[in-house]
């Protein structure tokens, strides 16, 4: 069998330590594989596989199986996930990662392919018990799950990427209600709520395509933990434990919560933070401004609402540089708003509030406080 060219523009870690077993087949321009057993960089697949390769690409066509399989193709495959975290962008100072995602492998071939896979890792989450279908035509891909759980929840989710433009272009849907486990990763949240996502963005690397994406992400979270200690390290160890001193646990790294709340909006880069809420026993934090993706830089405050009269801990904090050098500062309110350039700097939008009430987020108490300041 001739090889096939997209092979080998493929990101790296859909192209190490291949291990192939399967009985092939030969007619005129095509090929069929059948009683496969696939692995590669930790992934494993089994199942049925025909090649067409009469067309001017390869065609490919399979139903398959799996325990895990990778395909989150936007990440770099270069180094381990928990190095990715740590390592910079080309350009100086910059974090995210500037390098060309490696596209060419989408233009080289076509795909009809369905993956049933007991746990499926894609560009954001993790799926379980899934049922995939992934299709890819002269540089189009479409990614959608058809059955499948995030966190426990069932989810609805598809992802459109394409690189026969231009910028390539890309565009995230996925909602999930009644997910329970730890939120992100690494995980700096803990509990059981609902998400919708609805990106889109352009670029053909990690940086380009964070730093134009707009649209929507609305999460509603109820009784829990926020790792506290974790969110210090997700924004390099700058301080960010003054959040648990905020919430009263100055001195732990896990906090419990009763409730989180956050709608946040997108636009060419610029996440703006219409609703951020978070409660626990011993004090309210009222979150609000936004971060640059683009700049790549930080402007957002916190504002404590303590329940008890003896915590002291009621002054905003301001948290502002850029993601490689935060800073995080005690400031006063009339400061703050000159920062964040509004009047009402805790009020939040009542059409902001509203969404997360249409979402299904009503009887959620971070969702009933966010609604009682768009009152006042």
């Amino acid at each position: 069998m001739p090889p096939i060219p997209a092979l080998a523009s493929l990101p790296a870690h859909l192209r190490r330590d291949w291990k192939a077993d399967f009985r092939v087949r030969e007619m005129d321009e095509s090929l069929a594989l059948s009683d496969m057993k696939l692995r590669f960089g930790g992934s494993d697949l089994a199942g049925t596989v025909s090649i067409d390769r009469s067309g001017s690409r390869p065609r490919v066509e399979g139903k398959l199986k799996s325990d895990f399989v990778d395909i989150a193709f936007l990440r770099r495959g270069d180094v381990p996930r928990v190095v990715q975290q740590e390592r910079s962008g080309t350009a100086d100072g910059q974090v995210l990662n500037d390098e060309p995602i490696p596209l060419e492998w989408m233009k080289a071939v076509d795909a009809s392919v369905e993956i049933d896979a007991k746990r499926l890792q894609a560009t954001l989450f993790t799926y379980t018990d899934t049922l995939t279908r992934i299709e890819l035509e002269n540089g189009f891909l479409r990614v959608k799950a058809e059955r499948g759980t995030i966190y426990g929840a069932d989810t609805s989710a598809e992802l459109q990427f394409d690189a026969s433009t231009q910028p390539a272009k890309l565009s995230i849907n996925v909602l999930a209600r009644g997910a329970d486990g730890d939120w992100s990763e690494p995980p700096f949240m803990a509990g059981q709520g609902d998400f919708d996502i609805q990106l889109t963005a352009t670029g053909n690397s990690a940086a380009a395509l964070m730093g134009s994406v707009s649209g929507q992400a609305r999460v509603v979270v109820g009784e829990g933990t926020a790792q506290v200690g974790v969110l210090e390290q997700m924004v390099r160890t700058v301080g960010i434990k003054t959040l648990g001193v905020l919430l009263g646990e100055d001195k732990a790294d896990v906090v419990p919560m009763n409730c989180f709340a956050a709608n946040l909006t997108a636009d060419a880069g610029v996440v703006k933070a219409e609703v951020l809420v978070l409660d626990t026993d011993k004090a309210t934090v009222f979150g609000s401004g936004s971060f640059d993706l683009r700049k790549e830089t930080w402007d957002l405050i916190f504002k404590p609402k303590p329940k008890q009269v003896t915590l002291t801990t009621a002054v905003p904090i301001h948290l502002g540089g850029t993601f490689r050098d935060p800073e995080v500062s005690a400031e006063k309110v009339g400061t703050l708003r000159k920062l964040a350039g509004i009047a009402s700097l805790f009020v939040f939008p009542p059409a902001a509030v509203a969404g997360l009430v249409d979402f299904g987020a009503g009887d959620n108490q971070c969702v009933d406080l966010a609604a009682e300041g768009s009152k006042k």
